[in-house]
């Protein structure tokens, strides 16, 4: 049985508007405990921050397999909660190379990581590689 990476662009409009209407309510809450103490409406928006918070991070965090990116870099999760993640700046990938369930990224100061994709579907893999390619500047 074959696992879904499951890819999180983070750069995308709704995240922005999620990220903005976090700090939002949590300068809300914030501003309110200069005043006479939250109110109700501080309070939910404290709530309201916290469930966003929860949303942003659950997505990135709930899936075994994950790759998340922005303009700037990369984050790739392989193989459980636990896992160290694989985390690389684009402006530092020299090259991408996939040979079968591996993928191996060189990087401009000479290193290399080596990803072992065995059990991942194939168009995920090479969706892996197409987003490593289109965001390596070289």
């Amino acid at each position: 049985m074959t696992r879904r990476l499951h890819f999180i662009p983070l750069d995308q409009p709704g995240y922005r508007v999620l990220a903005l209407l976090m700090i939002a309510c949590f300068l809300g809450y914030a501003i309110s405990l200069f005043g006479e103490g939250p109110g109700p409406v501080a309070k939910i928006a404290l709530v309201l921050g916290y469930l966003l918070t929860t949303f942003i991070l659950g997505r990135i965090l709930f899936y075994r397999d994950s790759v998340t990116w922005n303009r700037k870099g990369i984050s790739i999760k392989l193989g459980g909660f636990f896992r160290k993640s694989t985390d690389l700046v684009f402006r530092n990938i020299r090259q991408v190379h996939s040979l079968e369930d591996t993928v191996t990224i060189e990087l401009a100061n000479g290193r290399q990581h080596t990803l072992d994709l065995t059990g991942i579907s194939p168009a995920d893999q090479q969706r892996l590689v197409e987003v490593l390619t289109a965001n390596t500047s070289t």
